[in-house]
């Protein structure tokens, strides 16, 4: 819960509906937050968090994921 004033907004792996939850936590002005998720590339995880954010509404802001996320690291697979 966010009553708890965490220092650091931390989720394991972002595979569904809770992308939305997710950025809306990071932009509540706790001071960072760190997740994961699976795409091609570091642009794709964008358009990944966007995907899976409107499996819990139809239209995101892409405002909301641009003010939420500030570094995108992308390590490539074998």
């Amino acid at each position: 819960t966010l009553r708890l004033r965490p220092d650091r907004i931390i989720v394991g792996e972002v595979r569904g509906a809770e992308a939305l939850d997710m950025l809306k936590a990071w932009n509540t002005g706790h001071p960072g937050g760190i997740a994961t998720v699976h795409a091609n590339s570091a642009r794709s995880a964008l358009y990944r968090i966007e995907q899976l954010a409107q499996e819990a509404v139809v239209t995101v802001p892409r405002r909301l994921i641009a003010e939420a996320i500030d570094l995108i690291v992308f390590i490539a697979g074998r």
